[in-house]
């Protein structure tokens, strides 16, 4: 699983929840923060019914400028239709307002993060574990934040800290085996990636993160030449998932190793077209 991924499709779902060092102030407020926004050309390329749902909102907002839950929704709508810019501004109002509120410094930090501020975030997510010491999705993301950095001794410190406050935190246990393998600890990711295998996915993030899991069991087994225990892993994997495209390159690998070679170069087809399904993606900074 992709790290963007896990965090532009968590980022949504995050903001809709509610929920961590420095006391640095905020961001002062843009002039007018709601009435400079009209339709422009960000705004002319979406979809009818979304540029018409956040022009509702900002009339709204101008209305009663005063109702953060108005704010909020217009802030999720503008992430949600990658208006970034405007969208940071709401998050950053409504952290102005209620500067110990975790839910709206939880907002902000995502915002920036997919906007590519990642010093910002990381920030943020400090200010937000002066106020929820011990906020597992905090603690998590600064782990992310790290991990894009290349920092796997500080990634790993951050996401145990997040699995030592949710001890269940089935993505935090995933991405510590990320670290741990960018690491060089690869026994200790292997225990990881097992630990994720031990608790029941709820999401179809955590279910992404389980048959990940999988995948990269087998592909350590692989290296460390446990061929039988990597092939029953793959097999596993792709009965319950079986448009998992980088499983079908490993199992492919695995069926050589065993000489089945007509197999295995079913299997690499396999592998190329589902990647040949794929739309093809830009490249963005996103958040955890």
């Amino acid at each position: 699983m992709q790290r963007n991924s896990l965090i532009h499709g968590a980022i949504l779902a995050l903001l809709f929840g509610g929920v961590p060092a420095a006391a640095d102030p905020l961001p002062s407020p843009s002039p007018s923060p709601v009435a400079e926004f009209s339709s422009g050309p960000a705004d002319a390329a979406l979809p009818e019914a979304v540029r018409r749902q956040i022009e509702t909102l900002r009339d709204q907002v101008a209305r009663a400028p005063e109702d953060d839950e108005l704010r909020r929704r217009l802030a999720i709508a503008c992430h949600g239709a990658l208006l970034r810019e405007e969208a940071v501004e709401q998050f950053e109002i409504l952290a102005r307002r209620k500067p110990d509120d975790p839910r709206a410094l939880l907002d902000l930090a995502l915002a920036y993060g997919s906007g590519a501020r990642l010093d910002d975030a990381a920030a943020t997510y400090q200010r937000l574990l002066v106020v929820a010491p011990g906020h597992p999705v905090a603690l998590h993301n600064l782990g992310n934040l790290a991990y894009k950095r290349g920092d796997a001794t500080t990634a790993i410190a951050w996401y145990e800290k997040a699995i030592e406050s949710k001890p269940d935190y089935l993505i935090a246990w995933y991405h510590l085996g990320d670290a741990l393998k960018l690491g060089g600890r690869f026994r200790d990711a292997y225990r990881a990636y097992e630990s994720v295998l031990e608790r029941e996915p709820r999401t179809p993030e955590e279910l992404d993160a389980y048959n990940d899991s999988l995948y990269k069991l087998a592909s350590l087994d692989l290296a460390m030449g446990a061929v039988d225990r990597a092939r029953s892993m793959l097999e596993e994997l792709l009965r319950a998932n079986p448009e998992h495209g980088s499983a079908h390159y490993a199992y492919g690998q695995v069926l050589l190793r065993l000489g089945r070679s007509d197999d295995a170069r079913r299997a690499f087809d396999r592998h190329a077209a589902i990647q040949a399904r794929k739309a093809p993606t830009s490249p963005m900074a996103t958040e955890e």
